[in-house]
């Protein structure tokens, strides 16, 4: 039996306490790192819970210049406010008090700046690159201007000098702004002749319906596959979305429990989908 040497067994206790000391440092940056994450997370929820003192505190601010652009301009007011409470956060949270200045008129500046973002850039169904309206807006203020002063407007090639930019992107921003106009369909008709006048008719009352072609094929695909169908089954389909009647009324009809309608109308519907996917993977692999 060979005996381990000194040397060894003194390498190996060496080796031993080392793994030791390192179990122990491990273990106290465990429990350090935990104590440190428990005092931030302590800091944090009293700064969010300070800060929410805060907002509820100057909650007027965010309604009074709601109020303020609901008189001024386009928007739904919830939007308006919605937006103006979030002005409000970040005016709170970007407060500095050391600069002399007080929290009410950080914050309404804030506010309408958020609210004016917003109609800027989100409010608008169609929605053109912001540079183009900011282009606009410039160019408009300086019309107004000369207009105040008694001078006449300046052309368009002239104003886009001035602006530093080219004619055609100047134009480029007015088609942009006309695009955001909407009109009413209801509004009466003009008839731009000799004589401009209003007519009895509504603009959607003159949009045309288009019929469809004879040989639309995806129309006569449909007409098949509906012969296809049970009487009731594509009688319930013309009730509910060719007539706009709603599942009670269509059971009041049929004198039927409402959940068996429905039901019927979803495995109906499910049975066109697949009678068009179908015929689709005949389109594309024919044999």
């Amino acid at each position: 039996m060979i005996k381990p040497s000194k040397r060894s067994s003194k390498k190996s206790i060496l080796t031993l306490a080392s793994k030791e000391l390192k179990k122990s440092n491990i273990l106290m940056d465990r429990e350090r790192t935990r104590a440190f994450g428990t005092k931030l997370s302590a800091e944090i929820i009293d700064d969010i819970r300070s800060r929410n003192n805060k907002t509820i505190e100057h909650l007027g601010l965010a309604h009074l210049a709601a109020k303020k652009q609901f008189a001024r301009g386009a928007g739904e007011f919830d939007d308006l406010l919605q937006e103006a409470r979030l002005g409000l956060l970040l005016a709170i949270d970007n407060f500095e008090p050391g600069l002399g200045y007080r929290i009410s008129s950080y914050a309404m500046a804030r506010a309408r700046g958020q609210i004016l973002h917003f109609r800027r850039d989100r409010l608008n169904t169609i929605r053109i690159p912001w540079r183009l309206k900011d282009l606009y807006s410039r160019g408009m203020r300086i019309q107004e201007s000369l207009l105040q002063q008694g001078k006449t407007k300046l052309r368009d090639d002239e104003l886009a000098r001035i602006l530093g930019v080219s004619h055609n992107r100047w134009k480029e921003s007015i088609y942009a702004n006309w695009q955001t106009n909407t009109i009413s369909l209801n509004l009466k008709a003009k008839l731009h002749n000799d004589y401009c006048h209003e007519t009895s008719e509504s603009l959607l009352d003159q949009i045309s319906i288009t019929k469809p072609s004879e040989d639309d094929l995806q129309l006569i695909w449909l007409k098949s596959a509906l012969k296809r169908l049970k009487s009731n089954q594509r009688r319930w389909l013309k009730l509910f979305y060719f007539e706009n009647n709603s599942i009670k009324e269509i059971a009041i009809k049929e004198k039927m429990n409402e959940s068996v309608i429905r039901r019927e109308i979803k495995s109906t519907l499910n049975k066109l989908k697949s009678l068009a996917k179908s015929h689709q993977n005949e389109i594309n692999n024919p044999e």
